[in-house]
């Protein structure tokens, strides 16, 4: 006899930090990112790799909000601003993640184990907008341009990690009893968070410092 169940996690980052949002509830392991600091905008930027970029990972959606300024110094300090200030907490978080997996179990005879498990990762990914595009010099909007490219590569590469371990995840499942499933699950998903930071920090480590 087959039967269906599921498990369910989440996590939030914040904009230049390495640490989940303890406001979720998830217990405070670190999450992808490592936006570059907003104390600049500066290029060159690291590029997304190609067909691993934000558009192409399912189930992420983008949300905007705007950044006033027409030169690198007030755009900063408008950036800063919006990511300092408490009302704007969901905005501050470069991106969040949640995932339910779905499980398949198999019993024969008195003998329940797992036969399949599938996880679906969702993801919000928060980025600034000039407000004033049209009244930005060309090198301002350009670096502007090259920073923007830097961020979305950063979360892209943070949660492609995190959707390749996930895959892995699964396959630690196969085979596991029933009442043994969820502790296993939660094991391996801490072991993905773990990597999930460590992935990050050196991320973090690897970008370029930011000059105005």
């Amino acid at each position: 006899m087959l039967t269906t169940i599921f498990f369910a996690a989440a996590m939030a980052q914040t904009y230049g930090s390495s640490q989940a949002d303890p406001s979720t509830g998830i217990q405070p392991v670190a999450r992808p990112v490592a936006a570059t600091p907003v104390t600049s905008i500066v290029p060159p930027a690291p590029t997304a790799i190609p067909g691993r970029g934000l558009r192409d990972l399912p189930n992420t959606t983008i949300t905007y909000f705007d950044v006033a300024g027409e030169d690198g110094k007030a755009i900063q300090k408008s950036l800063a601003k919006v990511l300092a200030d408490p009302a704007a907490k969901d905005t501050a978080r470069l991106f969040s993640w949640d995932v339910g997996t779905q499980i398949v179990k198999a019993t024969t005879g008195t003998k329940c184990s797992i036969q399949s498990a599938k996880s679906k990762l969702s993801a919000k990914v928060n980025l600034p907008r000039l407000a004033d595009q049209a009244k930005v010099k060309k090198d301002v909007a350009a670096r502007w341009a090259s920073y923007i490219a830097g961020v979305e590569a950063e979360a892209a590469a943070n949660l492609w990690f995190l959707s390749d371990r996930l895959r892995g995840a699964e396959q630690s499942l196969v085979g596991v009893l029933c009442d043994q499933a969820s502790t296993v699950w939660n094991a391996k998903l801490e072991t993905v968070k773990s990597e999930l930071k460590n992935f990050s920090a050196k991320q973090a480590q690897a970008a370029v410092k930011p000059v105005i």
